[in-house]
């Protein structure tokens, strides 16, 4: 093995002496160290903001009224979450959930009022609630509570 030094030999001699070592050395400004620290403080606060703050997490869909039943029209992947007895919200009424029919629906089954105010998806699924609402389409959504924005990084329960 080569005992060679990686250094060359003239800039340590020159590094050696303790006067010169400052030349060598550049100490970081003032602006420097403002502009660090604001940088923390930045991501501190997005931290703090995002485990503190409160958003709620909801499911929209569309839902037509016949006779006093509303059916409700959910993509078939947000079914997961949306079970008997949860509340739907059409306008500031809330009705209960009595029924989920287990039958997917394709587009082509689904009333094209319903298609125009739902999330575009391929396949749906129907809830069923009593209401006291006149016969027509409404929007509706499913409340499923409140979370912190982090919250939304992991998935629902």
């Amino acid at each position: 093995m080569n005992s060679q030094s990686v250094f060359r030999k003239t800039s340590l001699n020159k590094a050696s002496e303790l006067d010169e070592l400052n030349s060598y050395l550049k100490v970081s400004s003032v602006h420097a160290w403002v502009i660090l620290a604001a940088a923390v403080m930045v991501v501190v606060g997005i931290l703090i903001w995002g485990r503190i703050a409160r958003v709620e997490d909801s499911i929209q869909g569309a839902g037509q009224v016949k006779d006093g039943v509303l059916t409700c029209y959910f993509r078939q992947e947000d079914m997961n979450y949306i079970q008997q007895g949860s509340k739907i919200q059409v306008g500031d009424a809330k009705y209960e959930i009595s029924e989920i029919v287990p039958k997917l629906l394709y587009t082509y089954d689904v009333p094209r009022e319903v298609l125009y105010l739902s999330q575009q998806t391929e396949w749906y699924q129907t809830a069923l609630a009593s209401c006291d609402l006149e016969d027509g389409t409404y929007n509706v959504r499913v409340e499923l509570g409140e979370n912190t924005p982090l919250g939304f990084m992991r998935e629902r329960n």
